[in-house]
């Protein structure tokens, strides 16, 4: 705001840069708002890099929004291009196909202001948040029309059915997050560079992720989601984080994860298989081939949670269940594992490690001098 009379308008005197990245955390219209605030903040608004396309005045018409967002593109100066857009559709109301012609609109504008900063696209963060589930296919037609696709680096997506893959690859993408969306067997299959993927609340028949250059996977399983069955191969992946509804479902994970450094799986532990369609003896077999499929980790994190943790007790406990599935001469797969750490949620009764799980986990390794174990509780919600 202006300084009062006397005052010091030290925000003011920060350089260009520094604002327009202050105003970049902004709904569009209300960085244009900005501009009434002091002579200084006139045509700021005009060079933020960053398009954020909410609505904010949530009384005004569609017509209205729209009209508003065409205008102030329009005046956007065009010796700055877009580096990032954040499309909400949840925040306006408006038909689908408005929506989309918007986002086109937008997508267009990107463009054509790439044209006066020697061409070929600029932007490289895209996010798209739909209320509803809607197909990604449009969209994605006109990201590569209009050549976003060949500087997009980070991709973000909310509710989108991605089970028909993009029909053009995204060869400079790096970085993935999918968030409450549907998924296909071929879905990564146009973006080869990914080295950054994180899955939450998706839904997917079979996962099947195959990346050269990836080196995190996070996949969150949330209430309601499912991911049936799950392929990974990924020869550069360090880190592999996994939280589910109890992996001890019928299912077979593949996982082939040589360079694998650190894991970390979270699970929501339920202590019957009632009602699943199969058994006890099934379940946590699976849950063993989850496990194993992470062999050379160096260090590993199990985080259990009881779906009934406050009656459980330490017969019925997942370790307790873990440790029964093994067999006495069970061979451990862990072959570099040097630390392992077992966590459970604050208020959950205490656990010790059975002796045959931490046989299991730490006698792969020929290296003994300096691994180590622990159990610890943590402050967390699933």
């Amino acid at each position: 705001m202006a300084a009062a009379a006397g005052d010091v308008d030290r925000l003011s005197d920060l350089p260009d840069n520094i604002l327009h990245h202050i105003l970049s955390f902004l709904d569009t219209l209300s960085i244009v708002e900005t501009s009434v605030l002091a002579r200084r903040w006139r045509s700021l608004w005009k060079d933020v890099p960053v398009l954020n396309i909410w609505r904010k005045y949530r009384n005004s018409s569609t017509f209205s929004f729209k009209e508003h967002i065409s205008k102030l593109l329009s005046l956007r100066s065009h010796h700055v291009a877009v580096a990032e857009v954040n499309f909400d559709y949840c925040r306006w109301g408006a038909t689908l196909s408005e929506k989309f012609e918007m986002f086109d609109s937008v997508m267009k504008n990107a463009a054509s202001q790439s044209q006066g900063n020697g061409g070929g696209s600029h932007l490289h963060r895209l996010s798209i948040v739909s209320p509803s589930t809607i197909d990604f296919t449009d969209m994605a037609a006109s990201i590569v029309a209009n050549h976003h696709h060949d500087s997009l680096k980070t991709l973000k997506l909310m509710r989108m059915n991605l089970v028909s893959a993009p029909t053009s690859g995204f060869k400079s993408l790096t970085a993935l997050e999918l968030f409450d969306c549907c998924l296909g067997p071929n879905t990564f299959a146009n973006f080869p560079g990914l080295r950054y993927l994180k899955l939450q609340g998706c839904i997917s028949r079979n996962l099947k992720v195959s990346g050269l250059e990836l080196v995190h996977l996070e996949i969150r399983e949330a209430h309601g989601s499912s991911i049936r069955s799950m392929e990974v191969s990924a020869p550069k992946l360090r880190s592999f984080f996994f939280r589910g509804t109890d992996p001890r479902r019928k299912w077979s994970p593949v996982l082939n994860l040589p360079a694998l450094d650190h894991a970390n799986v979270h699970v929501l532990w339920f202590n019957s298989t009632n009602g699943f369609g199969y058994t006890k003896e099934e379940a946590d077999r699976a849950c063993l081939k989850l496990l194993s499929g992470l062999h050379n980790a160096e260090s590993l994190i199990l985080c259990f949670d009881n779906y009934n943790y406050k009656e459980d007790t330490d017969k019925n406990s997942p370790l307790t269940e873990l440790n029964s599935s093994l067999t006495e001469h069970e061979v451990s797969p862990f072959t570099r594992l040097k630390t392992l750490r077992v966590r459970y949620r604050k208020g959950s009764p205490t656990q010790t490690i059975p002796y045959r799980v931490i046989r299991y986990f730490m006698d792969g390794s020929p290296n003994s001098v300096d691994k180590s174990f622990g159990i610890e509780k943590i402050e967390e919600k699933m």
